[in-house]
């Protein structure tokens, strides 16, 4: 193939902007970085640096049938209670077991700080685990339950229940059944509040007051939880989780493992990593999160270098704003030393963000991951200041390296923000042998975005296989995207409404194409998309290409390592 300017740009940053996120976070060279050289991949995930759990290790089991927090902890005689597990194991290596059982949080947090810290760092060889016993399934709940005798009529179609008994202010209120209850809010000083109660009009809506309707502190003296119920909620048979707080999974806990463990009902995320280096996160489950005036994430991932989430699942997170702070498994500031990893995972049902930054996360390889009925499946990072300023540090984003993942029915599968603040510090990313299905674009790219690679990529139905979005002031057609080094090509397009969209700005000028009309107005100067084609790709229900499909041994292979020919799509070989 013939490569861009830019394909020899990056995945393995080795940046010395910091050393492992362990240099004072003033540091003074703040010189932009160069480029990082592309790698050709293998199709799988990377393997964690953890060596095996040691059968020596000292060992805590936590459960709930015959438990005895002065007891031994062992399968036959659980703690009962994380805190007492902790205490036990001061130091790494050391594994905490929790058996089968429904483990409310609450009576496990830490004098009400709404979580219990984990902070013991370890070594590849001699590392700390938070595990499900063999065979097991533990639920982790970060809610108070209220069940139907709980509420009383509070006239006009309206139900309530006094809630001074709990700690926190609730974010999120579902049925047990994980139904999520619609929160209604209103903004006083800025802030997103709880709305009035005259406010709650639509079935199946919630709010916060006191005995008035109006007001109501957070503290939740003299504060009720109001619903109104939609027509299939009877309270004689219902029952509700009201959102507390959440699980801090590790605080500088290097090499620490998470793993087969089920979240439930959190805020303002399910699990926590900070300066967690290698942390190993695998086989979980995180549903239902909410949060208030700030971001809801299934999982937080901050200043992890390292970092590997695999095969998880995480859905129905959202905060009262809507989708612009509605997380699934979410990074900030990581990757510039070591790269991270996030294969396998399903993601869905979250209206904002599936895989998403809060800013600065570079060197992130996105594989093999299924999202699915979310706004933004895969949202690429840009640069983040430091929380002095950006005079202060920058930290880059970019050169991801996302491929093999699937993402169905989302408002965007693949999404290239804009890039206002320090472009040079965001490198260009790489996006190939994915499968776009049903999505409203199959990968958008704003104008002032980095022109990533595109290569090998199924577009199947949809509204826009490839979006052009100029959304601005001036208008810019296609050209500019090819000025600026967009390489796209070996493509397939089958029955998108538009295989190229150019949104050429905000007040309407816009263009949708066929391929042999992206090709007409930009081949002869650009050569677009030479060998992409628009054909039905002949997929089989797992989204194999099948005998005849011109997705066959039609792909690029030089983003693989030592192959000679690769299918296009999430299967690129036999």
């Amino acid at each position: 193939m013939q490569k861009s300017s830019h394909w020899c740009v990056a995945l393995g940053l080795s940046l010395v902007l910091m050393l492992m996120l362990l240099l004072p976070l003033g540091c003074e060279d703040d010189d932009a970085p160069d480029a990082p050289d592309f790698e050709p991949v293998t199709s799988a995930c990377i393997e964690p640096l953890q060596g095996p759990v040691g059968a020596d290790w000292p060992e805590v089991v936590v459960g709930q049938a015959g438990c005895d927090d002065s007891g031994p902890g062992t399968e036959a005689t659980p703690v009962c209670h994380f805190a007492e597990a902790i205490s036990r194991l001061p130091d790494a290596p050391g594994i905490i077991t929790i058996a089968d059982g429904i483990y409310r949080l609450e009576d496990h947090w830490e004098e009400d700080r709404g979580s219990f810290a984990v902070s013991r760092p370890g070594t590849k060889d001699a590392y700390f685990v938070i595990r499900a016993a063999e065979g097991a399934h533990p639920v982790l709940v970060g809610s108070v339950a209220l069940d139907g005798s709980d509420f009383e009529d509070a006239g006009d179609g309206l139900y309530r229940a006094d809630v001074s008994h709990m700690v926190r202010d609730t974010k999120g209120l579902w049925t047990t059944d994980g139904s999520r209850m619609a929160h209604i809010m209103e903004t006083r000083d800025g802030v997103r509040s709880h709305a009035k109660v005259a406010d709650l009009v639509d079935p199946s809506t919630w709010t916060k007051a006191d005995a008035d309707g109006t007001g109501c502190d957070s503290d939740n003296v003299g504060c009720y939880i109001y619903v109104r119920l939609g027509a299939d909620l009877n309270l004689a048979t219902t029952d509700f989780e009201v959102s507390q707080g959440h699980f801090t999974g590790a605080i500088g806990s290097t090499f620490m493992v998470m793993r087969g463990l089920t979240f439930r009902f959190t805020q303002p995320t399910a699990a926590y990593f900070e300066n967690a280096h290698h942390v190993l996160i695998e086989d979980c489950d995180f549903g239902h999160n909410a949060n208030s005036n700030d971001n809801s994430y299934s999982v937080q991932v901050w200043s992890s270098q390292g970092a590997i989430l695999r095969r998880n699942k995480a859905f129905d997170s959202r905060y009262w704003g809507g989708a612009v702070n509605s997380h699934g498994l979410t990074f900030m500031i990581t990757g510039d030393a070591t790269p991270v990893w996030a294969c396998d995972n399903e993601v869905f049902d979250i209206i904002g963000h599936g895989i998403s930054i809060k800013g600065g996360v570079s060197n992130l390889h996105v594989v093999g991951n299924y999202i699915h009925d979310v706004g933004n499946g895969i949202h690429v990072s840009a640069s983040r200041c430091h929380w002095k300023g950006c005079d202060e540090h920058h930290y880059p984003g970019g050169a991801w390296v996302i491929h093999e993942n699937t993402c169905e029915r989302c408002g965007n599968g693949v999404y290239f923000p804009g890039i206002h603040d320090s472009p040079e510090f965001v490198f260009p990313s790489y996006v190939f042998n994915n499968l776009f299905v049903d999505c409203g674009s199959g990968v958008s790219i704003a104008k002032t975005s980095p022109m990533p690679l595109l290569r090998n990529n199924l577009f199947v139905g949809g509204d826009k296989g490839l979006h052009l979005n100029g959304s601005g002031d001036t208008t810019q057609w296609a050209d500019l995207w090819l000025d600026r080094g967009l390489d796209s090509n070996y493509n397939l397009f089958s029955e998108c409404a538009s295989s190229i969209y150019v949104t050429a700005n905000w007040s309407g000028a816009e263009r949708a194409m066929t391929l042999d009309e992206y090709r007409a107005d930009y081949g002869d100067e650009y050569g677009v998309e030479a060998h992409s084609l628009e054909a039905d790709p002949l997929l089989d229900v797992d989204h194999r290409p099948g005998p005849g499909s011109p997705a066959l041994n039609a792909g690029d292979p030089s983003v693989y390592r030592d192959v000679s020919s690769v299918h296009m799509g999430i299967f690129p070989r036999d």
